[in-house]
């Protein structure tokens, strides 16, 4: 009788190593977000605010009206305006009013506690923004508002190098620059259908909860925007049918 073969148990490690890593990547996740929530203490001024808003921010958005981890800890506004010609012979253009788009993606989502990614563009295009920004000291806030609708990707990444930015924070803050006057582009092409749009313009605002030592709710109620300017810059066209899909979009914040 032939003997039996004996059957290697490696096929049985690595599934325990993948257990065991998305494991401990559960257990980091429950102490980030634990130390986010947390009231100030040694502990988390160790791991550093800055810190925790990256790694919070961008993936548990939460606006006044919409439902997420915890107390409403943090608030983030993205508002678009435009430039408008009646006609392309005329000499001047007109300004529209700033249009606060996270306002109406909130209002558009009440109520909404599984929606789609796309439906929370704008808040998210804003938590990008944000962070890049609070990425740059005051000088280089101010060269960031300065900017311009001849100011292309090369000239900001040099002016900001100039100013002694950091070249990881240029290329994020141009990353998302980018989604945001893309983004901006096509809403108000979807909007403004009488005229051509010859430059836009955004800003994003963060507004944040107190932190309080005696274990009470804190709130944004009452709390002013930290507004960040970023000048003006030309419009993105985009493709017809990005086009056509923004009209459908807008169309459903605006009245959905």
């Amino acid at each position: 009788m032939p003997s039996a073969e004996s059957v290697s148990d490696g096929l049985g490690r690595w599934p325990r190593f993948v257990v065991l890593l998305l494991g401990a990547a559960l257990i980091a996740h429950g102490v980030l977000v634990g130390l986010w929530l947390a009231p100030s203490s040694p502990v988390r001024n160790v791991v550093g605010g800055s810190f925790l808003a990256s790694y919070i921010d961008p993936y548990f958005k939460q606006g006044n009206d919409t439902l997420g981890i915890g107390s409403n800890r943090i608030d983030e506004s993205l508002q678009i305006r435009a430039w408008v010609k009646k006609t392309p012979n005329s000499k001047k253009s007109k300004k529209t009013e700033w249009l606060d788009v996270t306002a109406l993606e909130t209002r558009r989502l009440r109520g909404d506690f599984a929606a789609a990614r796309s439906h929370q563009a704008a808040r998210r295009i804003a938590a990008s923004l944000n962070l890049a920004m609070l990425q740059f000291n005051p000088e280089q806030l101010k060269v960031v508002a300065e900017f311009g609708a001849d100011s292309d990707r090369e000239s900001m990444r040099r002016e900001l190098l100039g100013a002694g930015a950091k070249p990881l924070y240029v290329l994020n803050f141009l990353g998302a620059d980018e989604m945001a006057r893309r983004y901006a582009s096509l809403w108000l092409g979807a909007e403004i259908t009488d005229g051509e749009i010859v430059k836009v313009a955004y800003r994003v605002g963060r507004r944040q909860a107190p932190s309080v030592k005696d274990g009470s709710a804190a709130t944004l109620k009452g709390r002013p925007f930290t507004w960040f300017d970023m000048g003006n810059r030309k419009p993105y066209r985009g493709t017809p049918e990005a086009r056509a899909a923004f009209k459908d979009y807008v169309k459903a914040r605006r009245h959905g």
